[in-house]
């Protein structure tokens, strides 16, 4: 029997955030199971730590929307500085693209986010 009530296999950005959130909602002993190199060292930590709204897979829009608040109020739910510093995002498109532009634009205000 394991003294575990549940194990998170992965120790990136996805398998920490699932780790913290089961955390706080008292879900018992909790174990991230990494099978390479320590926790949160992997490629995510080798990102470029740009975090945006715009993606082409309604699932990965949904997920960084709902994720915003956090980084946001890092601080308080995790503790430390994330470093987040919201200073906006720009995209460019040629004219041929506009419509698609404009139907991301509605489905990240529909996730939660801002169009400004």
């Amino acid at each position: 029997m394991s003294p575990y009530d549940v194990v998170v296999v992965g120790g990136g950005i996805v398998g920490a955030a699932v780790a913290h959130h089961l955390g706080v909602l008292a879900a018992g002993r909790v174990l991230v199971a990494e099978a390479g190199m320590p926790a949160g060292r992997g490629a995510t930590a080798r990102s470029g730590g740009l975090f945006r709204l715009h993606h082409t897979a309604r699932c990965d829009l949904a997920l960084a929307a709902r994720s915003l608040p956090t980084y946001a109020r890092w601080a308080e739910e995790v503790g430390g500085d994330a470093g987040y510093r919201p200073d906006g995002f720009v995209l460019l498109v040629e004219e041929a693209y506009a419509d698609h532009l404009a139907k991301n634009v509605l489905a990240v205000v529909e996730a939660g986010g801002t169009a400004e």
